[in-house]
């Protein structure tokens, strides 16, 4: 079975960005391409099961 998927088809699934999120998402890129970002980027998020575990 071969799935074929439609040119800018995933864009229906793409959910609208905040410009908060947009700035932080280029500055995670801009970090990644290793350019001087406006400030350190930072991304705090834990899984759920260690959040069961550590309570």
């Amino acid at each position: 079975m071969k799935i074929i998927i439609q040119k800018n088809e995933w864009r229906q699934y793409a959910m609208e960005r905040t410009d908060n999120c947009k700035a932080k998402l280029e500055r995670m890129n801009k970090t990644l391409r290793h350019e001087e970002p406006d400030r350190v980027p930072v991304s705090d998020f834990f899984w759920g099961s260690f959040l069961n575990r550590w309570k």
